[in-house]
Parts: structure tokens; C-alpha cells; sequence
């Protein structure tokens, strides 16, 4: 079938498409094509900046010890096509793929043979995703009986000398070494994977942690890495609050029906009411390093192999982007193991899933979001996103029936681009519903057209996904990165857990994004640990939303805090005139943890320079704080800090 859109300026955009049906193992029944259903419009207004953002850094992916380790070299392309923030790993000790195994010998005897997780750990460093190793299970030299891995018992001063020799290792590997998450065991609720009590685990966590904060001070540590017990998480927090232990986050899992309620909203609420009872916990992120959209049965070829699970994950993402204090969702999982567990982005053999091309579809859409309507639903719903170089458009179908859709795109920034349709169904870009078509390739190109008034219209079917991406054909200069500089961890604060506003930082951009959302007030801070920074550094601030002065808290602004030989001992706020009050006092999480010592109204906010070096203290011993800070300003306004070279 065949039809076509005129623009207003006579552009014709032609359509192609084939109505498609489910596969069998999603099918509802019923004709799908025996009536055409009224057209559900969509529009994406690229002029309106709108929240939140298409985070990055929140999106990461996991995968089962059992991957084998081959399978790492052979797809790392792949990762690179994807983008995660990290890759969470539970390391399987005592079973798993390794040999031999990381940790050997005998109690009076350990013996460490780091190679195989070096290697794993500087094949994604290279790339930026950060190594998240979950130090589980039970080492052949601390189980109580040879080949048992789920037991410990009396050893957990021993298990934690060994993950604090790991982190120690790691730090002194340098940048191709460093490990982004230290997790305590994985799942310790959960019998398949642990046999101890919870005050077994409580004393593993206790242990571990510790060694691993003396091994490396920058160490980011947490967990349980919970897979379905509430009864757990009061008391770990409170064994973690009195007893002063770190812990930087808290992790959890979800699959449907594992929580004895089908819907992550119930879990995530509940954990974060028990954070809430513990403020001096507000510095604690949630990582939810275990998700799936679909219950767990993932056998060869079953439903997570076929297209409509993508349109589910698009589901998920959405909400997960409204949630600001969950820092960090990892799809489980990315490679598959085999063996029952089919559940991978990528196949065994090394094949795309549809559900891969979803989140490379993702890691291609700019993160600055823009406004989109859909008038007429009928579960159709969407995302846009734009920059100077692409517009993107992702549209996803959550109806049982084949819908028609109507596509607006005005207000595109540049007057001419190309524009690619791409679609994950039954016959594109689904390996599992088609072996041929694994590929993420255009179902339709049209290389050079006229931009004002374009619109696009044609089918989209059942649980099916389609994505609009329209690139600047103007060449553009790209800003300098800030290639010398090292980012050693990112902070986050959440003084209101409840709060909605939000505060993100991607490490690959060096950019901040903070918004009040619908709040008229809140906090929205983020922080980096930074060093080796330029002499100078071009600081670039869009805003949206008109930010406004409500009261003496009001601010938006720019802080580096200065290390010395121990501890840091100045800081100076840059800030928007005409928002900042002389009066303010907020608490202070990180830094020196005082106000600031120093002010600097800045006359143009939106462009200007610091230097990094100029205000530093003679003790200054390279490493800078950089927090991005915006509070008060009014519902719906938004600030976009860039740092780059000058």
C-alpha cells in the first residue's frame, strides 16, 4: 500500500508501508484490519524545550556471571552502538565462566588472579560504560564446603580483605582499571543465591564495604541488590545509619511478579519511604540494576525475542524518566547466557534483538526533550528530542490494533536535513520475528528535504515502534571537549525524595541538566569530582522557563569546592545576577559543607569563563568539586550547563 503527505511548501514525503501482525506468541486474535480506525495525530513541537530529559547516564544494562567471556570481545562493538552508563555484572565467584577462578587457594593461602576482570573492565572504560561489579558469590577458598558458593559462615572479615584487595587493585590500574560501582553480593534474599541470614549478609556488607572504602576513598559502594524481600530494607539501612557504613547506593531488582506486586511504582514508593525515614541518607541513590518489562520466562524464541517488548521497555523508560532519585535502571540483560535464560539484547550467537535496536534507537535521540501531543490515542504514546545537528521523534504503539497515525513536525531548527523512518515490527529490525532483518536500517530515506510544514503519516502496528529522525545537512562546528580532564565520580543529593525536581549529569557531554518541573520550589543539585581540569573552561547556560527570584533560597549557579592537602578548604559560587541572595543558607552535602566562601555574580550568565587554577588555594591539590545547583526558581523553569575548552 502506498500514500503520501503534501506539506504546505509541496514537499511530498511518500509512505511506504505493509500492515503486519503480531507473532504468534503475542497474538490476541481478532482482525486487526477489519476496520480502519479513525487517525491518532502526533505532533512534536521541537521549538518547546519541555522535561525531562533523555537521560544517558540513567540508562545502563546488566548481565548474569554465566556470559561467557569471549562473548565480551566478540560484541563490544556492539556496546558502543548502545551506550549504557554502565554494565552491572554479577561475577559468579565459586561457579561462573572464569578459569581460573578470580579467587583461589586455600584460607591460609588466598591467591588472586585479576587478569580476566582487567581485561573486562578495560573493555569498557575505553568506551566510557563503567564497570559495576556485584562481588558475589562465595570464593572456593571461604566455603565450607568445596563447591558450595551460597553459603558463608563466620568468614565475612575474610570475604571483605578480598573485594578491599580487588578495589585496591583497581584503583592502582589507573583509568583503563577503575571500576564505576562496588556492590555487595547480589540478591542475598533470595535462596537460589545466598543460604546465610540476613545478619550473615549484614556482616558480609559491614566487612566489605568498609575494606573497599579504605582500598579507594572514591570507591562508589552499595547495595543489597534486593530481588524481592521489603522486609529487608529497614533494617539494612538502619545497620547502614548506625553503624556509619558507606553506602552510595542502594540497589534493588524487578521483574514482574517478583515483588508480590506487578508493578515497580508500589516498589520504588516503598523504598523510597524507607529513605525518606533516613536523611542522612539523602546523598544515597536507587539503582534498580536488575529490570525487565516482562515476567520471567525467557525461553529461546519466546516473547522477550520479538518485537513487542521494545514498545513495553519505551513504556518503562518513559516513567523511569520522571523519577529523579532513581539514578540508574539496568536492563537485564544485555548478552544472553543460554541454559533457560534467553533474555538478552543480544542473542547467544551474537544476533540484534528488536529490543537491542530500541535502546540504540535511544542512544541516537539528542537528550534535550521537546514537547509532543497525541491527540486521539488510543495507546499510541511518544517522545521527542532535539539539538542543533537532529530532531528525533520515537512514537511507540501500546494498543492491541493496528493504528493510523498523522505525524507533525514543525519548528524545526534548520531548513533542510535528511530524514530517516525506521520501524521495529514483524518485518524490520527484529531478528527474532525475522532473521533477515536484524539490522537497524531505515525502512525509508529521503536525503535532502525542506523542513518547514513537515509532516509524515502512515501505519503503526499492534505493540509495534516507529521513530522519525530528521539531521541538520548543515555542517557544524563541534565544541572542544574537555579531553585532558578526568571525572572521578558524579554526586547527587536528594534532600526531598518526593520532590520533582531534578538534577542530571552526563559524563560523556560534561553537562548538566537541572528543571523544578512542576515544583514552584525545590532543590535541583548535582556535583562531580573532577581533575586534571584546563587553566580555563567556556561555561555555556541555556535556560527555559523564565527563572525567577522567589525567596532568599533562590539561586542558580555554578560551585567549585578546591581539595587541599586533606580536605576541602575553599569553594566559590558562581551565579546568575539577579537570582542569588547575599542571605542564603542551604545545607551543603559535600565540599567544605559551608556556604560559599567566595560569590561571583556573573553580568552574562548564559557565556562566560572561569579558571579552574586562578582561585584555587596555594594547597590546592588538583581535584575540584563542580556542583551544578538550581533551587527555587519557579515550576517549569530549566538550565542546561555546558563545560568545555575555551
Amino acid at each position: 500500500m502506498r500514500r503520501h503527505w503534501i506539506s504546505p511548501l509541496g514537499l511530498v514525503a511518500f509512505v511506504t508501508f505493509t500492515p503486519t501482525r503480531m507473532p504468534a506468541a503475542l497474538d490476541t486474535g481478532g482482525d486487526l484490519h477489519a476496520a480502519t480506525p479513525p487517525a491518532t495525530v502526533v505532533t512534536a513541537d521541537f521549538a518547546q524545550w519541555t522535561d525531562y530529559p533523555l537521560s544517558k547516564t540513567k540508562f545502563a544494562v546488566y548481565n548474569s556471571g554465566l556470559v561467557k567471556l569471549p562473548h565480551y570481545d566478540r560484541d563490544i562493538a556492539l556496546f558502543e552502538e548502545v551506550k549504557p552508563h554502565s554494565l552491572r555484572i554479577d561475577l559468579w565467584w565459586g561457579g561462573g565462566p572464569w578459569s581460573p577462578q578470580p579467587v583461589s587457594g586455600d584460607l591460609d593461602a588466598i591467591s588472586y588472579h585479576f587478569d580476566q576482570m582487567d581485561h573486562l573492565a578495560e573493555l569498557l572504560n575505553a568506551r566510557q560504560i563503567r564497570p559495576c561489579w556485584a562481588y558475589c558469590y562465595v570464593p572456593p577458598p571461604l566455603q565450607d564446603r568445596p563447591g558450595d558458593w551460597r553459603r558463608l559462615t563466620g568468614k565475612a572479615k575474610l570475604w571483605g580483605d578480598i573485594v578491599g584487595t580487588f578495589a585496591r587493585h583497581a584503583r592502582e590500574g589507573g583509568a583503563l582499571r577503575r571500576i564505576g560501582y562496588h556492590e555487595i553480593y547480589n540478591e542475598p534474599d533470595n535462596r537460589d543465591f545466598f543460604r546465610g541470614s540476613r545478619e550473615d549478609y549484614f556482616a558480609m556488607y559491614r566487612e566489605g564495604s568498609r575494606a573497599i572504602r579504605a582500598a579507594d576513598p572514591d570507591a562508589v559502594i552499595g547495595g543489597p541488590a534486593l530481588a524481592f524481600t521489603p522486609s529487608w530494607i529497614g533494617p539494612f539501612l538502619e545497620v547502614v545509619e548506625t553503624e556509619h557504613l558507606p553506602l552510595d547506593f542502594f540497589s534493588f531488582h524487578f521483574y514482574p511478579r517478583c515483588w508480590g506486586t506487578n508493578t515497580i511504582r508500589d516498589v520504588i514508593r516503598q523504598i523510597r519511604g524507607e529513605l525518606i525515614r533516613h536523611p542522612r541518607l539523602a546523598t544515597t541513590e536507587m539503582h534498580l540494576n536488575e529490570f525487565n518489562s516482562y515476567p520471567i520466562d525467557y525461553p529461546r524464541g519466546g516473547a522477550q525475542d520479538r518485537y513487542g517488548i521494545a514498545s513495553a521497555m519505551f513504556h518503562d523508560y518513559q516513567w523511569f524518566l520522571a523519577q529523579p532519585d532513581l539514578a540508574q535502571v539496568s536492563w537485564a540483560q544485555f548478552q544472553d547466557t543460554a541454559g533457560g535464560n534467553w533474555s538478552g539484547m543480544i542473542s547467544y550467537e551474537g544476533h540484534r534483538k528488536a529490543l537491542f535496536n530500541a535502546a540504540a534507537i535511544y542512544a541516537r535521540m539528542p537528550t534535550d526533550r521537546r514537547q509532543v501531543s497525541v491527540r486521539d490515542k488510543s495507546g499510541i504514546e511518544a517522545m521527542a528530542s532535539a539539538d542543533e545537528a537532529r530532531c528525533s521523534l520515537l512514537i511507540w504503539s501500546r494498543s492491541v490494533n493496528d493504528q493510523r497515525l498523522e505525524v507533525e513536525m514543525p519548528r524545526i531548527s534548520f531548513p533542510r536535513g535528511r530524514l530517516r523512518v525506521y520501524r521495529i515490527d514483524a518485518g524490520h529490525c527484529s531478528w527474532g520475528d525475522n532473521p533477515a532483518n536484524e539490522e537497524l536500517t531505515a525502512a525509508e530515506e529521503h536525503p535532502d528535504i525542506a523542513t518547514q510544514g513537515l509532516r509524515w503519516g502512515g501505519i503503526i502496528p499492534r505493540q509495534g515502534v516507529l521513530y522519525l529522525e530528521c539531521d541538520n545537512l548543515q555542517r557544524r562546528e563541534r565544541a572542544r571537549p574537555l579531553a585532558t580532564a578526568t571525572i572521578v565520580r558524579t554526586l547527587n543529593f536528594y534532600p526531598d525524595r518526593e520532590s520533582r525536581a531534578y538534577a542530571d549529569f552526563d559524563c560523556r557531554e560534561w553537562t548538566a541538566r537541572l528543571g523544578m518541573a512542576e515544583e514552584n520550589q525545590g532543590l535541583a543539585q548535582v556535583g562531580i569530582v573532577a581533575e586534571g581540569l584546563p587553566e580555563k573552561l567556556r561555561v555555556t547556560v541555556d535556560t527555559g522557563g523564565a527563572p525567577q527570584r522567589l525567596d532568599s533560597k533562590s539561586v542558580l549557579g555554578l560551585r567549585f569546592d578546591y581539595l587541599g592537602d586533606s580536605n576541602y578548604t575553599h569553594s566559590i559560587l558562581y551565579h546568575q545576577n539577579g537570582l542569588y541572595d547575599s542571605r542564603r543558607n542551604a545545607p551543603v552535602p559535600w565540599g567544605t559543607l559551608r556556604q560559599a566562601d567566595q560569590v561571583v555574580a556573573v553580568p552574562n550568565f548564559s557565556s562566560f569563563e572561569v579558571s579552574p587554577v586562578g582561585f584555587a588555594p596555594a594547597s590546592w591539590s588538583g581535584r575540584v568539586e563542580i556542583t551544578f545547583l538550581m533551587q527555587n526558581t519557579g515550576c517549569g523553569s530549566r538550565a542546561r550547563i555546558r563545560l568545555q575548552a575555551p
